[in-house]
């Protein structure tokens, strides 16, 4: 039920969410690659790969620098990093990030957290969320808002 909860609240603060490079380059470098969730289609763009989804349109990218059209709608964002190069405690610590909840989830976990380096946030049983850190099968997964792919 949190699960759908958290889909909603993203989906009704759509709108307002735009996640740009700049919230992005507040989390750690060296990912293997960067997702980019966006409200409509753009088609294909040069240097991403596009992930058609349910509800919006993923795009990936293994180039740190890449950035997305000014005027895509960009819902979320995530990261994803290997175990072996990165930790939670370097993702909390870079982002300055509070931990308001811990998931289990099978192999793992999934850290619900909230940073002022981050303009915008959403509303989860009454915090203010705008990162989540998922812990799971040999990778780090940070997305912005929420995670909204797959981890």
């Amino acid at each position: 039920m949190k699960k759908l909860t958290a889909i909603v609240a993203i989906l009704a603060v759509a709108v307002a969410i735009q996640c740009t490079l700049s919230q992005t380059s507040q989390m750690p470098t060296g990912a293997m690659y960067t997702e980019w969730y966006i409200a409509t289609d753009l088609g294909d763009l040069p240097g991403f790969e596009r992930v058609p989804m349910t509800n919006m349109t993923a795009y990936r990218t293994y180039d740190e620098q890449a950035q997305m059209p000014s005027d895509a709608r960009v819902l979320g964002v995530s990261k994803y990093y290997a175990s072996a190069d990165m930790s939670l405690d370097t993702v909390i610590e870079t982002m300055r990030a509070s931990i308001v909840g811990i998931a289990p989830i099978e192999q793992g976990n999934v850290y619900t957290c909230h940073t002022n380096r981050l303009r915008d946030s959403v509303s989860i049983d009454g915090n203010k969320v705008n990162v989540q850190i998922a812990c799971v099968a040999g990778r780090i997964v940070v997305g912005t808002p929420m995670l909204l792919g797959g981890y």
